[in-house]
C-alpha cells in the first residue's frame, strides 16, 4: 500500500519484473493474492525433474572456498532484504551482525578490533547515512586495518546511481550498460570502439567456468569485431593464474602484444579502487596491453 521502501527512498521497481522473467524462463508461474489492510502473498510454482543423487568427485582438483566462521557486518535498512541476506549468509557459514544504516555501521566498525569483521555488505540507499558516505567514512578511519575491511555494495539501482554520479562530476560521455558481455557486438557497431579496458574482472578460477572469463577466446572475437583498426585493449588483474591463462588466450587471437608487466605501477596514473587497494597492500598488479592487428 506504499510506493516507497521502508526507508522512504524510492526503489527502481524492477524486482517483480526480474522475478517474473526468471520464472517464465524456467517454465513456471507466479500468482498473487492481495487484500488491503491484510497484505500480499506471492506464490511461485516451478517444476524440476527428479534425478539420482551424485557423489561429488572434485575432478577439477580445486578446493571449495569456505566462509565458515567468517564475520560479516550486514548493513541494510529494509527488514525483508536483511532477512533474506541473513539466511543466505548463514547458509554459507558466516557469523552475521547487522546495522540499519550507514551511521550505525560506521560506529560499529570504528569500535571493533582489527580483524573482527571479515567483510561489510553495504546497502546503498539508506536513511541517516547512505552506503557511499558510510564506505568513504570507513576508508578514512585512522586504523588502516579497519579502513581496509572489504566492503561489498548491495544495490539493484546501479544504473541510476552511476548516471547521477557522472552528471554531478560533469561527465557527459558515460554510458552504463547492464548487459552480458557476449552481446557487445549487438550493441556497438563494428569497428566503432577505440579502446577497451578489462580491469579486475572475475577470474572464474574453476576450470568448468573458464568460458565465462572476459578474456576467453569467444569474448576476444567480440572485442575484435567492435574495435577500430589498431584499437587498444588493456588488461589488468591481481590473479596470477588468470593472468597467465589469459596471455595464452591472447596469443592465439587477432591481438598483438604491446606490453607486459607482472608488477605494474605508474606514479600519478589514475587507479581504479581495486588497483589502489591492491597497491596499498603491496600486491602486484598484472598488466598487458594489446592492439588488434586484424580488420
Amino acid at each position: 500500500e506504499r510506493t516507497s521502501t521502508v526507508s522512504r527512498i524510492q526503489g527502481t521497481g524492477l524486482g517483480l519484473t526480474i522475478t517474473k522473467s526468471i520464472v517464465d524462463m524456467m517454465g513456471g508461474s507466479i500468482t498473487v493474492d492481495t487484500e488491503k489492510g491484510k497484505g500480499t502473498e506471492f506464490a511461485i510454482t516451478v517444476s524440476f525433474p527428479l534425478t539420482e543423487p551424485t557423489e561429488e568427485t572434485g575432478s577439477d582438483g580445486e578446493e571449495e572456498i569456505s566462509f565458515q566462521g567468517m564475520r560479516a557486518l550486514l548493513v541494510e535498512d529494509n527488514m525483508v532484504n536483511m532477512e533474506i541476506a541473513q539466511m543466505l549468509l548463514d547458509h554459507e557459514g558466516f557469523l552475521i551482525e547487522t546495522a540499519e544504516n550507514g551511521q550505525i555501521a560506521l560506529e560499529m566498525t570504528a569500535a571493533s578490533r582489527p580483524g573482527y569483521y571479515d567483510v561489510i555488505l553495504m546497502d546503498i540507499q539508506m536513511p541517516v547515512m547512505d552506503g557511499y558516505t558510510a564506505a568513504q567514512a570507513i576508508r578514512r578511519l585512522p586504523d588502516a586495518r579497519l579502513a581496509g575491511i572489504p566492503i561489498i555494495a548491495m544495490t539493484a539501482n546501479a544504473f541510476q546511481e552511476d548516471i547521477r554520479k557522472a552528471e554531478e562530476a560533469g561527465v557527459s560521455n558515460l554510458r552504463v550498460l547492464l548487459e552480458d558481455a557476449n552481446i557487445l557486438d549487438e550493441i556497438f557497431p563494428p569497428k566503432s570502439i577505440e579502446r577497451i579496458y578489462l580491469h579486475f574482472s572475475d577470474p572464474w578460477p574453476k576450470k568448468r567456468n573458464h568460458k565465462r572469463r572476459l578474456t576467453y577466446p569467444t569474448f576476444l572475437k567480440i572485442y575484435e569485431r567492435i574495435l577500430k583498426k589498431d584499437g587498444i585493449l588493456i588488461f589488468k588483474t591481481d590473479n596470477p593464474d588468470f593472468y597467465e591463462d589469459s596471455l595464452g588466450y591472447f596469443e592465439n587471437s587477432a591481438f598483438e602484444l604491446l606490453k607486459i608487466d607482472r608488477n605494474y605501477y605508474r606514479e600519478g596514473e589514475p587507479m581504479t579502487a581495486y588497483q589502489a587497494k591492491f597497491h596499498s597492500e603491496g600486491k602486484p598488479i598484472n598488466y598487458a596491453k594489446y592492439r588488434v592487428n586484424k580488420v
